[in-house]
């Protein structure tokens, strides 16, 4: 096999792993945010939360499963989108749909996240007291915005 032939496979292998694991993300994400909007939903027609976690499996994590680096099993997403919407019932739907799509992006290029929404709950509240709740542009850039200042000033 000649270098050149050798580098086409390999730059070929590396596409190939590339979108699979951007297909892989881009379904997680997607299924976050679908989860999001609908939790929130929930969430304010009163459901209470054991409701939707009575819905899951229990929280234990198999023995010896290896983590996954980028994106938690949807078990764990779930039980965290459903924590952070009932521990801040300020936050409307798009200002939280918007987060979870930020901070999904941001997992998947592997850029530090908060543990949970109640650490950036206040500047997320500020983006949607300027913005409201509909989906727009300026929202998604504040939303943006407030996570990159959470990772300039975290210590």
């Amino acid at each position: 096999m000649t270098a050149r032939r050798l580098q086409t496979v390999v730059i070929v292998a590396a596409v190939a792993v590339s979108t699979q694991v951007q297909a892989r993300e881009r379904i997680q994400c997607s299924i976050e945010l679908q989860a999001a909007e609908s939790i929130i939903g929930f969430r304010e027609q009163g459901r209470p939360k054991s409701f939707l976690t009575d819905l899951l499996p229990p929280r234990v994590d198999k023995p010896g499963a290896k983590p996954r680096p980028r994106h938690p099993t949807i078990t764990t997403a779930m039980y965290s989108i459903i924590d952070d919407a009932y521990a801040n019932p300020s936050i409307k739907v798009r200002a939280f749909v918007e987060y979870r799509n930020q901070t999904c992006i941001d997992r998947t290029e592997r850029i530090k996240v908060p543990k949970t929404l109640s650490e950036v709950a206040l500047p997320l509240a500020g983006c949607q007291e300027r913005f409201g709740n509909s989906q727009s542009p300026v929202l998604a850039q504040c939303v943006k915005a407030m996570l990159e200042n959470y990772r300039n000033n975290k210590r």
